[in-house]
């Protein structure tokens, strides 16, 4: 509406005063009825506003495979701690099979968010599908590859895999880090047989009963295996020094992750998710035996206690401190992604494009990381 404002100068004054003063009044009631998000907040969370409790509860779908896997472990102690609660958000979790299927669930719209490998991403990008990580759960891929060596004395070292039978997931870094090790005996995926199983715990019951020769896996019953003097371990990305080693650089495992195309109206969103992972990173950082055995459910503590916590302790270093995805990281996983996957360097994927720092870099002024 229009109104002349060389008559009518004083009186227009007046009512864009009240107008400007009812649009406030009216936005405060509605960020307490949690309708949604302030212009401040949708541009993005200034410290103090991340701080503030929210006054309604956000439901939110994740989508991941492998639940139960440790790579998911902030993800999942951040539920189980009352972390997304303190954030206002009310999360669901729901599994698929792959971390490919996982991020289908999230573009047909049943799904927020989804938790996957970073490289997953990498591929997506190749595609033409734009997505980027929000946070980064692990800092290495926490794979074991590994032989029993009662069963099979000859294989002493990776170079020993020739013509082997080797399980692994559909999905996930367990394939990279087998690349990667045969890489450096100068073999490819070609020359071992590749046996992917659906699910971590297959994996394991074929190589207890010797229907594979080896495996490449991320899975907390690797821990029970050693213990067991049941695996010899020919690679390790469980350590930060394991991983360098293997690829020169640390290379990012789970991460949790959005479609590019999300708007600034769902940033605010983003924020209250990575807040708790954060939240739930620092607090593994000291967390001791007692503390993971009174926060995990038993469910994931099964089928023996002692097993989980040396699992933890062999993982503890790979976990990320503050979520926060480092340049040389993201290239060093675009360059061992590419090896496997030649469509990678034709595609130029512009590593820079697949992830974000923005909401990490704000959890991490607000909790102190």
């Amino acid at each position: 509406m229009s109104i002349d404002a060389t008559s009518h100068q004083g009186r227009t004054h007046h009512a864009q005063a009240t107008r400007r003063h009812c649009l406030s009044v009216l936005a405060a009631a509605v960020m307490g009825w949690g309708l949604g998000p302030s212009s401040a907040e949708a541009a993005g969370w200034s410290h103090a506003q991340a701080s503030t409790r929210p006054s309604s509860i956000q439901p939110v779908v994740l989508a991941l495979s492998q639940r139960h896997s440790l790579c998911h472990l902030p993800l999942l102690l951040a539920q189980m701690l009352g972390f997304f609660d303190q954030e206002g958000v009310a999360l669901t979790v729901q599994e698929f099979d792959s971390d490919e299927s996982a991020l289908k669930a999230v573009s047909r719209g049943g799904a927020s968010l989804a938790a996957c490998d970073y490289a997953v991403l990498l591929s997506q990008q190749a595609k033409g599908l734009d997505w980027r990580s929000l946070v980064v759960q692990t800092r290495t891929p926490q794979v074991v590859l590994g032989a029993w060596p009662r069963l099979h004395p000859d294989i002493r070292g990776v170079q020993d895999l020739r013509g082997r039978r080797v399980g692994v997931l559909p999905s996930g870094p367990g394939v990279t880090v087998l690349d990667a090790a045969l890489r450096r005996h100068s073999m490819v995926l070609g020359d071992v047989m590749l046996m992917p199983m659906r699910q971590a715990s297959d994996v394991i019951h074929a190589y207890r009963t010797g229907q594979v020769d080896a495996f490449s896996l991320n899975d907390k019953a690797v821990a029970g295996l050693e213990q067991a003097g049941m695996v010899r371990v020919l690679a390790d990305t469980r350590s930060l020094r394991d991983t360098r080693e293997l690829f020169g650089n640390l290379l990012p495992g789970a991460v949790i992750c959005a479609p590019g195309i999300w708007g600034a109206e769902q940033d605010w969103l983003a924020q209250k998710v990575v807040n708790a992972v954060v939240h739930a990173l620092k607090w593994i950082q000291t967390a001791g035996p007692s503390d993971l055995i009174k926060a995990v459910p038993e469910a994931d503590l099964l089928p023996d206690h002692a097993v989980f916590l040396a699992a933890f302790e062999k993982a503890r270093e790979g976990f990320s401190v503050d979520g926060w995805m480092s340049d040389q990281a993201a290239s060093t996983a675009l360059r061992i992604r590419s090896q496997q996957e030649p469509a990678l360097r034709v595609a130029r994927v512009d590593v820079a494009r697949t992830f974000t720092n923005e909401f990490a870099q704000r959890a991490k002024q607000r909790f102190r990381v």
